[in-house]
């Protein structure tokens, strides 16, 4: 990685940079549509929760957001503890592959257990190869439990 990067959480003045990473995102699945005025919501939500964050990977030198994904804590009764769930994690086309994907899950990983989680899950569009095979590579272990959702 040629660049010299820092992985903190995002604030509101993020949001708009944040905005088009989720397009990027959202553009590659299926099952989620963007709308702005949604993700933007969602986002303030995150940032203002403290059970929540929003991580970005910024190039420091310009202030660049590059990368981004949130964790949110779950009580699980399997666990019998707190879970935290990974969403949103996208990495610039013009920044993959530098690994700056692995270093922003590492800091999903560190923030979820000083805040005493137990298990990290996401979940990934099946169709999306690459994000299968990144989340693999970087420790994850695919779960045979189906994701199912509906809209109230």
């Amino acid at each position: 990685m040629n660049q010299s990067i820092s992985i903190e959480p995002a604030t509101q003045k993020d949001v708009r940079a944040l905005l088009e990473l989720l397009k990027i995102l959202f553009e590659i699945e299926d099952e989620f549509g963007y709308d702005r005025k949604k993700q933007e919501a969602g986002l303030h939500l995150i940032i203002q929760s403290d059970s929540s964050v929003v991580l970005v990977c910024r190039e420091e030198k310009s202030k660049r957001i590059l990368a981004m994904a949130t964790v949110q804590l779950l009580i699980s009764t399997a666990e019998g503890g707190l879970s935290a769930q990974v969403e949103d994690v996208v990495v610039h086309p013009d920044s993959r592959n530098q690994g700056i994907g692995s270093r922003l899950l590492d800091h999903c990983r560190a923030w979820s257990i000083a805040r005493g989680a137990l298990r990290m899950q996401l979940a990934a569009d099946d169709r999306n190869i690459k994000a299968e095979k990144f989340y693999i590579n970087n420790g994850w272990i695919r779960s045979r439990m189906r994701l199912f959702r509906k809209t109230l």
